[in-house]
């Protein structure tokens, strides 16, 4: 799986893979760049591996719906030179953008491909772009964030184990109300109040995210607006559980606490949890993207990942973003 640009701003895309495994996360177009994507030059070299992911192919700048990014972002991506030479690489466009860049590698060894961003995003979300050397193909993905919320029109606000927690999206404070989806015919929908971080910047000490996901939502490619609006419908919706590999529909919160531990519903039982939807409001973004604003009231149990400790949570409420993208 591709190296996930800017940390844990993208938690959401996380947090998808993580319930789903190391599927790929998918934009409106599917992932699939316009046919301009290519290799050429007289080098061979190939992608740097390790720790399961195809390469360390990592995005560097601020992507937002509607504002260009040439000359301010660029892909990096270290690759092993067997034969010096010449080297041209593109990623083709996806989502308005695209990464291309050319030079010469003149010694064998570990170095570093900077590919500078050309175009204007079109979506928010998370955007797979497609990666060739002439040994290998991997992918990267790119996160962009929508244009900016309406201050305090999006946050979450709930009480952990008797303490208060409560965010908000403004312009002032790095958050923002993101959204995505994860699968391909049957698909989870997600919607987060998550930081923004730059590159691979550590989220700093004392902030927190969240992130709810609904699913399934099923022939998803063939779901029209009025559908997609309809999976949201007010009303009160099971959490959903793990048996083994297996997962049923339903709701699944995950938090980030202020010590970067990471707690979710799915982890364990929700007995006397509820969860409702209070609201489905649909819209588009300035860049013709459907979305469902979306208002959801929460209990439930929260368990730590790594511990399996549990914490109760009362007075749950968020305001965030489903896109069909």
């Amino acid at each position: 799986m591709p190296k996930l640009p800017n940390s844990l701003s993208i938690l959401l895309s996380i947090f998808l893979m993580a319930l789903f495994g190391c599927s790929k996360e998918y934009s409106r177009e599917n992932g699939q760049a316009d046919g301009g994507q290519r290799v050429a030059g007289t080098a061979l070299y190939s992608f740097v591996t390790g720790s399961g992911v195809c390469s360390d192919a990592a995005a560097t700048g601020i992507f937002k719906t509607g504002v260009n990014v040439t000359g301010t972002a660029f892909l990096r991506v270290t690759v092993n030179v067997s034969q010096p030479g010449t080297w041209t690489m593109t990623t083709g466009t996806v989502n308005g953008i695209t990464f291309s860049g050319t030079g010469v590698f003149t010694s064998p060894g570990r170095q570093t491909i900077v590919l500078p961003a050309t175009g204007t995003p079109r979506r928010d979300g998370v955007h797979v772009f497609p990666l060739r050397s002439p040994q290998m193909e991997c992918n990267v993905m790119v996160v962009v964030s929508p244009a900016a919320a309406v201050a305090d029109d999006y946050y979450y606000r709930m009480t952990v184990a008797g303490k208060p927690y409560e965010q908000h999206v403004r312009e002032d404070n790095n958050y923002i109300a993101s959204s995505g989806v994860d699968g391909v015919e049957e698909v989870v929908a997600g919607a987060g109040i998550v930081y923004n971080t730059r590159d691979d910047d550590p989220v700093p000490p004392g902030i927190t995210q969240l992130v709810i996901t609904k699913a399934l939502l099923y022939d998803y490619f063939n779901v029209t607006e009025a559908g997609f609006t309809a999976f949201f419908a007010k009303g009160d919706y099971p959490y959903a559980t793990r048996k083994e590999f297996v997962y049923t529909s339903g709701i699944t919160i995950r938090w980030q606490d202020e010590q970067g531990q990471i707690w979710d519903t799915i982890s364990g039982d929700q007995p006397g949890s509820s969860f409702s939807i209070l609201s489905a409001e649909p819209f588009r973004d300035g860049g013709g993207a459907y979305y469902v604003k979306v208002k959801m009231r929460f209990s439930c149990r929260l368990y730590n990942q790594e511990t399996g400790a549990m914490k109760q949570v009362t007075g749950g409420e968020m305001t965030g973003n489903f896109g069909k993208i």
